[in-house]
C-alpha cells in the first residue's frame, strides 16, 4: 500500500500530544528541513502511548529519507538537519502548528511526480524498514507494506 493512503490517522494520533508554546517563525512545508521535523514529529507520536503504530512510525521515516534525498541534492543537509531540530524545539510542543505543517507536508509529497514513483516501487518503504530503528529484524518490519 503506498505510504501517501495512510496518512490520514496522523491528524488522530497527534490529538494525543501536549500542548504548548511556540516561537513566532512561520513554519514552511516546502522547506525539506521544516517537513523533516513534521516527519519525525509525527514517528515519535506513534511509536509513543500504549499501542505503537509502527507502521505509521515507518511511513513517517520514509517520507523523511524522501526530504533528506532532496536536502542531499541541493547541498542543504548538513545545514537543514540543524534546521530541523530548531524547529522541533521551537514548534514540538505546538500540537496544531505540527499537524498543519505535517499534513501540508504530506500534501506537497503526494503531488510530487518524483515521491509517487518511489512509493508505488515500494522503495521509501524498503529504505524505511532498513534505517528505522523500530525494525529491530524483518520479523518486526516485515509484515510491513511494500
Amino acid at each position: 500500500m503506498p505510504v501517501c493512503r495512510t496518512y490520514v490517522a496522523v491528524s488522530a494520533l497527534v490529538g494525543l500530544s501536549a500542548c504548548g508554546t511556540a516561537s513566532s517563525s512561520p513554519l514552511d512545508s516546502s522547506n525539506h528541513a521544516h517537513c523533516v521535523a513534521a516527519f519525525f514529529y509525527a514517528r515519535q507520536i506513534a511509536l509513543g502511548g500504549p499501542k505503537p503504530n509502527l507502521e505509521l512510525a515507518v511511513q513517517s521515516t520514509a517520507r523523511s529519507l524522501f526530504e533528506g534525498k532532496r536536502m542531499k541534492a541541493d547541498g542543504t543537509l548538513q545545514a537543514s538537519q540543524m534546521e530541523s531540530a530548531a524547529v522541533l524545539s521551537a514548534h514540538g510542543r505546538d500540537t496544531e502548528a505540527m499537524t498543519h505543517l505535517l499534513l501540508d507536508c504530506a500534501k506537497r509529497q503526494d503531488a510530487d511526480p518524483s515521491y509517487q514513483a518511489l512509493d508505488e516501487t515500494g522503495q521509501l518503504m524498503a529504505a524505511a524498514r532498513k534505517t528505522d530503528p523500530a525494525c529491530k529484524s524483518d520479523q518486526v518490519c516485515g509484515r510491513l507494506a511494500r
